[in-house]
């Protein structure tokens, strides 16, 4: 491994948890085997369909923390490529109208102190560009103007982006990053470019977490697609059992986002069938009064206090619960990456599952550089995406350490 790049395993939250690997081995097994044919002289012939099962193997040591570490700054991103809630353009001439009957429309941010900064848009006419202005908005203010008639989601990523960095640094830094965009391409074809703004709290925590990136008003106009802010950390020093604890925690129960979306539905369907299976989780006043309605056989009680019972419960498994493990980042030495006058650069191991690849995108050529954020698409070749199949802790009396060994199965898509 490059020394001082520890291996990392990320979590849907995009936290990572960094690991101390002393052996690594990466193992793949083609599914391609022959077969000998009769009166040939046992001359074998069989197939290559390109199927194989993969699997990483990680083991390591786990130690005390000698300083305080682990402190992050939240981030969110928002892609104007795709709107929310549907896989459609956002940046057509009728959706970007529908903004501008909005009433000074703005796009809120909450600061780490969860104050609310605005960037305001501004419309202008045919032959105006889309762009950020210091000076475009109502009484000179700064603006992110807009020409509905022709904007696209590249201009107005590049515009927010601009704003962000010139006008709110105090609280945020922002960078411009590929994502989706949908019919932005030839014939309408969806393509990857930079249509997409990440925006970091300059002030790093976890106070930020859970926050959202929201429009003044959406009666009409349809918003893009973002995230909420997470990943945000408190510096903190932790014992090895502190981090075997954490980590045998998350192993041993954790849900994926589809399985939280699944058992969410399942509470609130219990609730709308008058079922409190999920009362003892809620606080006792509201588990006394769901028995209760269910013994009277007060159906429509029953059902109400089990419906708030399971919406309760689906609030609950919605936020901070993004704990499960979806990728591996395991760094190497290239030299094909090097900078002048450095023999080595470290960069991110990745699975270049999927069709279209060519050969330098498949090699070290497409690696990216260790410690970019982990990205769930296997075209961004950020890491490996996957969850842990086995975790085994070890530990012998009397010493400080614990020796682990992680069998993590690469999956692109987790159901």
């Amino acid at each position: 491994m490059p020394v001082g790049t520890p291996i990392r395993l990320v979590q849907e939250s995009k936290d990572v948890i960094e690991l101390n690997a002393t052996n690594m081995v990466l193992t793949t097994s083609r599914k391609v085997g022959g077969s000998a044919l009769p009166f040939s002289g046992s001359r074998r012939i069989g197939f290559d369909l390109n199927v194989n099962s993969a699997m990483v193997n990680i083991q390591g040591v786990i130690v005390d923390d000698q300083v305080a570490k682990g402190s992050a700054a939240a981030s969110a991103t928002i892609n104007f490529g795709r709107k929310a809630g549907a896989y459609e353009k956002w940046a057509t001439p009728a959706n970007l109208e529908e903004l501008f009957k909005i009433s000074s429309p703005t796009l809120i941010l909450k600061d780490f102190n969860n104050n609310e900064r605005t960037i305001s848009f501004t419309e202008t006419g045919t032959g105006s560009g889309t762009a950020y202005s210091a000076t475009g908005g109502a009484g000179s203010t700064p603006t992110v103007l807009i020409n509905p008639s022709d904007a696209t989601a590249v201009q107005v990523a590049a515009a927010v982006n601009s704003f962000i960095n010139a006008q709110l640094s105090t609280y945020f830094s922002s960078v411009l990053v590929s994502d989706i965009d949908i019919g932005a391409g030839t014939s309408n074809a969806d393509v990857q470019q930079n249509s997409a703004v990440r925006i970091a709290h300059v002030v790093k925590g976890a106070a930020s977490n859970g926050s959202v990136i929201r429009f003044s008003d959406v009666t009409r106009f349809k918003v893009p697609f973002s995230s909420a802010f997470a990943g945000g950390a408190n510096e903190t020093k932790k014992s090895a059992g502190d981090k075997v604890q954490d980590l045998y925690g998350i192993v041993n129960n954790s849900k994926t986002q589809a399985g939280r979306t699944v058992q969410a539905g399942a509470a609130a369907a219990l609730g709308i069938a008058g079922l409190v299976v999920a009362a003892p989780i809620v606080a006792g006043a509201g588990v006394g009064a769901a028995i209760s309605g269910a013994a009277t056989g007060s159906t429509a009680a029953g059902a109400f206090i089990g419906g708030a019972v399971a919406g309760g419960i689906g609030n609950a498994i919605g936020f901070n619960k993004k704990d499960y493990i979806i990728g591996l980042q395991i760094p190497f030495n290239s030299m094909l990456h090097a900078e002048d006058g450095t023999q080595y650069t470290a960069r991110n191991f990745f699975m270049p599952t999927g069709l279209g690849f060519t050969s330098s995108e498949k090699g070290s050529a497409g690696a990216k550089a260790a410690g970019t954020e982990f990205d769930g698409d296997n075209t961004s070749r950020t890491g490996i995406q996957g969850s842990i199949q086995k975790l085994d802790i070890n530990y012998d009396a009397g010493e400080t350490v614990y020796n682990f060994n992680i069998i993590f199965a690469p999956i692109d898509n987790i159901l």
